[in-house]
């Protein structure tokens, strides 16, 4: 009996993380379109229609991040290292947006790059998470 009460906290963990994993990516991919969306703008310009992009709280990633299940990870300084990063995604996003409807390409292209830098530190701090995750005792 002991046994089988141990395979299953083990298929649980593995339930729990493979979770985990799926809402990171669906989160991910989220973020992908919000720079998708940001550059099809930039590219195809709506004068008479101004796009303005959802903040950090509003997107997957950010619901994620944000939630109740995450709470004992938020004291986490690790965890905590995607917060600005990823709010810099969506104001540097903006401010792409909004610099090149008054037509500063310069402007644009810094906040561009500051999305694309902020987009990346999320990145490796979501990969560094998930591969701590997938090593420790609870992942395996």
């Amino acid at each position: 009996m002991a046994g089988m009460y141990g395979e299953a906290q083990q298929m649980q963990r593995e339930i729990d993380l493979s979770h985990l994993l799926s809402d990171v990516e669906l989160a991910n991919l989220q973020e992908l379109t919000l720079k998708v969306t940001v550059y099809d703008r930039l590219l195809n310009p709506k004068p008479h229609s101004p796009l303005t992009l959802p903040d950090e709280t509003e997107c997957l990633f950010g619901q994620w991040y944000y939630s109740d299940q995450n709470r004992n990870q938020q004291r986490d300084a690790d965890y905590r290292r995607m917060e600005v990063p990823h709010r810099l995604v969506h104001s540097s996003g903006q401010a792409a947006l909004d610099a090149h409807g008054r037509g500063e390409l310069e402007e644009t292209l810094k906040h561009v790059g500051l999305m694309e830098d902020a987009n990346a530190a999320v990145m490796r701090t979501v990969k560094g998470l998930l591969h701590a995750r997938l090593q420790s005792p609870m992942g395996r």
